[in-house]
């Protein structure tokens, strides 16, 4: 279970910063309601990552 959650932790982590990225050319292209719809899938991703962890511990 510990290697499952540790494998789905990393993969996670890819996909939040792959997403922190989009944000930052949105951003940069000036369309903040992407950026912004971006980061809330990031902060959604990260606390699942977080609440996973609590029930390894």
């Amino acid at each position: 279970m510990l290697k499952k959650a540790l494998k789905t932790s990393k993969s996670t982590y890819h996909e939040v910063t792959a997403k922190l990225v989009y944000v930052s050319l949105y951003l940069a292209q000036g369309d903040a309601a992407a950026a912004r719809k971006a980061l809330e899938e990031c902060r959604r991703m990260y606390m699942e990552k977080t609440s996973m962890k609590r029930h390894i511990h």
